[in-house]
């Protein structure tokens, strides 16, 4: 799921979004400010499995240049995500103990 928004306020409950997955890999949520120049790319499997080694994990697609830059990159409650690219965070990276996160490389700021 991809959400564009124009303001963050606090009107708005972020709370409820969620994309879970369901026997694949787990729910993927992209979110991006329109003044912003890189999104928060955000992974949740709502702790369905009993370990995050146990499923196949979620395959974020190679790029052409080998380098995917995000603002906040979060993985959470017993997701598994893994990418060939190297990774570039300019804010935040979350992966919470449950959860486990395979790249090339990561750069943090």
């Amino acid at each position: 799921m991809a959400v564009y928004y124009d303001e963050a306020t606090s009107a708005f409950a972020w709370g409820n979004i969620s994309a879970a997955g369901h026997g694949g890999g787990a729910g993927t949520i992209f979110l991006k400010s329109n003044s912003a120049l890189y999104g928060d790319l955000v992974f949740d499997n709502k702790n369905r499995i009993g370990n995050a080694s146990d499923v196949r994990p979620t395959e974020i697609p190679a790029s052409p240049t080998g380098m995917q830059t995000f603002r906040d990159f979060i993985v959470v409650r017993k997701a598994s995500v893994v990418t060939l690219d190297a990774l570039d965070v300019t804010r935040i990276i979350t992966v919470d103990s449950s959860s486990r996160l395979q790249s090339q490389n990561i750069s943090l700021p």
